[in-house]
């Protein structure tokens, strides 16, 4: 299968497996998976503007933090590697199972989920939080950030028995949000005030 993006009026061909795309905050950068290789694109020209080299597998997301400076990627090879975005230099890597990546708004943390267990990566201290607080419903009722992780759970681990019953489809985790004010999803803008919702 070939894949291909417009970009300022070019078409840019991928030569291997496209990954989710990950644009920057002003949106004229978008980092993409290319086989094992993670390509920064510029978004009116369709210009490279740098490879990633890093990963042996397929590169399944690309997440690029809002200030432009940093690149986080989940890749087939079982490794989240997190990148200089301006040097194109491989800073820190986690090896299990991976899933989605994100950064915070104000680009000081990379969220992370390996093995069903969810990571926050302090850019500024370089330190990574696993939440290993986080086991009981007592821990939920203490605690905000374990609120939210059992409710997750419980939603993902419902759906996961509940699909394949009811319509014989296995069920993929959805991806979790977490925001103030508003944010995008494939429904349109999502306000605070509307509260939960998939």
């Amino acid at each position: 299968m070939e894949l291909v993006a417009v970009l300022g009026g070019t078409k840019y061909r991928l030569a291997g497996p496209g990954s989710v795309p990950g644009f920057n905050a002003k949106g004229d950068a978008v980092a993409v998976g290319n086989g094992s290789d993670i390509h920064l694109l510029d978004v009116e020209t369709g210009a490279v503007r740098r490879v990633f080299r890093g990963h042996d597998q397929p590169i399944e997301q690309c997440a690029l933090s809002s200030d432009g400076k940093w690149l986080a990627s989940s890749g087939r090879d079982n490794t989240i590697r997190l990148w200089d975005a301006e040097t194109g230099r491989e800073v820190e890597s986690w090896f299990k199972n991976p899933g989605p990546v994100a950064f915070s708004p104000d680009s000081r943390l990379l969220a992370f989920e390996q093995s069903g267990q969810l990571y926050l990566h302090d850019l500024h201290t370089e330190s990574t939080e696993t939440f290993d607080q986080c086991k009981t419903g007592a821990d939920a009722n203490r605690d905000d950030v374990c609120r939210v992780i059992g409710t997750v759970n419980s939603v993902q681990a419902y759906w996961t028995d509940a699909l394949p019953a009811d319509v014989k489809r296995q069920y993929q985790d959805a991806k979790t949000v977490i925001f103030s004010g508003q944010t995008q999803s494939a429904c349109g803008t999502a306000s605070g005030a509307t509260g939960p919702f998939y």
